[in-house]
């Protein structure tokens, strides 16, 4: 019964392990740009909407800065978040841009 245990709990934390792996690797998705305000007036930012969820980018260049702008990112998801506005205990899960392009019709 021991063996089974200790089996059946190697086998979790094994899983464990590759998802967290999974969740570091970086990939392509399709994003819109958002800007949410001035972070000095308890905005945001300029943040990353990728299936209805935002993301605070830790290098996104200026030249992406456009409200609405489609783009192709390939990001990797940090264990980070930023802290914006009045509550601080709101954090925006932050990505690093590893490729970004525009994204065309």
């Amino acid at each position: 019964m021991k063996k089974l245990l200790s089996m059946a709990a190697i086998f979790v934390l094994l899983q464990m392990a590759f998802k967290c792996e999974d969740q570091k690797a970086t990939q392509m998705k399709e994003a819109k740009i958002v800007f949410s305000g001035m972070v000095a007036a308890d905005g945001c930012g300029w943040l990353l909407e990728i299936k209805g969820e935002e993301y605070s980018p830790i290098n996104l260049g200026e030249s992406f800065e456009e409200d609405g702008l489609k783009v192709f990112v390939e990001l990797e998801y940090l264990e980070t978040g930023f802290q914006c506005g009045m509550n601080p205990n709101f954090k925006i899960p932050q990505v690093k841009i590893m490729n970004i392009t525009h994204f065309t019709d």
